[in-house]
């Protein structure tokens, strides 16, 4: 059965493309964001009493004090700096 599925999905899932060039770049900033569980947030997200657009706001809330403002700064000048696509 799980044979079966991972056909399935390796014949009609299409992979988000990623540009691994930005994905892995370091800036001082977005070395901080590493201390950000996402992928908790959203699950918290999903299954709360359907106050989704709330808890999302309280997330994100959550991450300006990580500073991932900053962090999308630095990554946006460093993308431009090395000529990044």
């Amino acid at each position: 059965m799980s044979r079966d599925f991972a056909e399935a999905r390796k014949e009609n899932v299409i992979p988000i493309p990623t540009n691994f060039d930005v994905k892995l770049l370091v800036t001082p900033a977005k070395s901080k964001l590493s201390a950000i569980r996402f992928f908790d947030d959203v699950t918290k997200i999903m299954i709360s009493d359907g106050k989704t657009k709330e808890e999302w706001e309280k997330a994100r809330e959550g991450y300006k004090a990580y500073g991932i403002e900053q962090a999308i700064k630095e990554v946006n000048e460093k993308v431009q700096e090395l000529g990044i696509k």
